[in-house]
């Protein structure tokens, strides 16, 4: 079929073949300790992938890199297929209060964008000590936490172990770039707590963060 290209470069530094094989691994990063989580990259080819595309990458050491998405081309004429839940289903109960906790700037904006689009207020933190003091303020009411595990300063089991001593606790989806079975065996996943796995498609957000409000 036909694609649709879209092609971004840079005169950076490149990256080497090693590097170059790892860069869309959950959690993978050349950033040092702290200044990134690796998700970004992660991100977009779980999105590009979930939509029938695929990403080239191209790298020269000191002399930079050369990003192209493919997409599919959309036909004329042909609808979108739909997410399972329907918009209409969203758009009409969509008016709780999500607190999103993400420490990656980039998952943390379009993650966001994403929730305000079907109308949910959202409120956002980058760390779960940042989380802790929003949930601290009396006049804040939460209908559910969107939280990611690992994070710096305090993680995501720990800002919800201490939600849980300072009121009743919302609804909580937690996401990792760390599959499910991953988490469970690392024993960081709590019993009874949603799970969402990085990454994921915008309409497969939507869906759980539905199914886990009341």
């Amino acid at each position: 079929g036909n694609y649709v290209a879209i092609r971004v470069s840079d005169t950076g530094t490149g990256m080497s073949d090693e590097v170059l094989k790892r860069i869309f691994d959950p959690f993978f990063t050349t950033k040092p300790v702290g200044k990134g989580t690796g998700l970004g990259l992660a991100v977009v080819y779980g999105i590009v992938n979930q939509s029938g595309g695929f990403i080239d990458v191209a790298s020269v050491p000191d002399k930079g890199t050369v990003f192209t998405v493919y997409l599919p081309e959309a036909n004329e004429g042909i609808a979108v297929k739909s997410p399972t839940i329907s918009r209409t289903q969203v758009s009409a109960r969509a008016t709780e209060v999500i607190l999103l906790v993400e420490d990656d700037p980039a998952v943390r904006a379009v993650t966001k964008r994403l929730l305000l689009g079907r109308g949910y207020t959202v409120l956002t933190a980058g760390n779960g000590q940042e989380a802790l003091q929003i949930v601290e303020r009396k006049d804040v009411h939460i209908d559910l936490i969107l939280c990611d595990m690992v994070m710096p300063v305090m993680g995501g089991q720990e800002f919800i172990e201490r939600v849980a001593t300072l009121k009743r606790l919302p609804r909580v989806l937690f996401m990792s770039g760390y599959n499910e079975d991953e988490m469970l065996r690392r024993g960081t996943l709590p019993d009874g707590i949603t799970f969402l796995e990085k990454p994921f498609a915008p309409e497969v957000l939507l869906e759980r963060v539905r199914a886990a409000l009341p």
